[in-house]
């Protein structure tokens, strides 16, 4: 048949697909695609924006905090903070029965009592448990600062203590624990017997903080007599002296009896009978024979 058409002289028609167009193309909307890139820069210089103002605010808070912390009024509570802290008791830690003394209940007392503008002087034979006494009264109890008097910069050490540099620093941090409590806090002040501090500079201290300017309650444990008499904070109104005696026989033999217990009786009582009942000798001795290296009776006594 086509070859009929094609010997007519007629053009036949093309039967494929090329050069076939399949219509008019659709233009992309160019407007769209720049308005969507225009918002994304936007919303990056924004993004870019807040990031720096974060950044600004957190710089601002930050200087804001360190001036806060730096602060007269700052440095001064956190110190009274501190001195607030309850009292933690040196033989707690250690863990030893403490004896219920007729001394002790004195000291507790006069201590726990109100404040009257006179430092507590507390004197005693050596090791004969003053420190105990003290630090049994004193247990649990908020507003409470401790300090150890080994050497003349004892002051310079307690004003660090609680974060401060200076006298003056620390009577607005004992003031303002005054307040917090409505009652002035305690110094406790203890002198160990080699102790190199001037005993007149340890007067002083108290008698203005705790006579002259009423911020503290004071109690001085002197380790030895010598201590005691070189404590001087202007006579009988500004100082209340207190004498601690050693332990009864009864009191040695509790004591013995709930600390060492694996002593035999008849050793407490040989060594009551040779070096007494004073409370630091009779502990040398038990832990003598009681510890790592245990020693005889004969060889501990000597």
């Amino acid at each position: 048949m086509l070859r009929g058409i094609r010997a007519a002289g007629i053009a036949a028609p093309r039967l494929g697909m090329r050069g076939c167009s399949a219509g008019p193309t659709t233009p992309k909307p160019t407007w769209k695609v720049a308005t969507w890139k225009f918002a994304t820069q936007k919303f990056a210089v924004a993004v870019g924006t807040l990031t720096v103002a974060a950044v600004a605010l957190k710089f601002q808070y930050e200087q804001m905090k360190l001036q806060h912390e730096q602060s007269h009024g700052y440095i001064i509570g956190r110190a009274a903070d501190k001195i607030l802290g309850p009292f933690v008791a040196q033989s707690d830690k250690l863990g030893y029965h403490i004896v219920k003394r007729p001394d002790h209940e004195k000291v507790k007392a006069r201590l726990m009592g109100g404040a009257d503008g006179r430092t507590t002087v507390i004197a005693g034979q050596f090791q004969v448990g003053k420190t105990l006494a003290v630090e049994n009264a004193l247990r649990g109890v908020k507003g409470v600062l401790h300090v150890t008097i080994h050497a003349p910069d004892w002051q310079s050490l307690l004003y660090k203590q609680v974060g401060l540099d200076d006298y003056g620093m620390f009577l607005e941090a004992l003031q303002e624990a005054k307040k917090r409590l409505g009652y002035p806090p305690i110094l406790y002040l203890d002198v160990p017997r080699f102790s190199t501090a001037n005993m007149s500079a340890v007067s002083t201290f108290c008698k203005e903080l705790v006579t002259d300017k009423g911020a503290a309650r004071g109690v001085v444990v002197a380790s030895q007599l010598t201590v005691a008499l070189g404590f001087d904070a202007g006579g009988k109104e500004r100082q209340y002296n207190m004498w601690l005696s050693p332990m009864t026989k009864e009191e040695a033999r509790e004591f013995f009896l709930n600390n060492f217990p694996e002593v035999q009786k008849g050793d407490v009582e040989r060594i009551i009978q040779d070096v007494g009942t004073n409370t630091g000798v009779l502990k040398h001795v038990a832990e003598n024979i009681t510890g790592d290296k245990a020693m005889s009776i004969d060889e501990a006594l000597q």
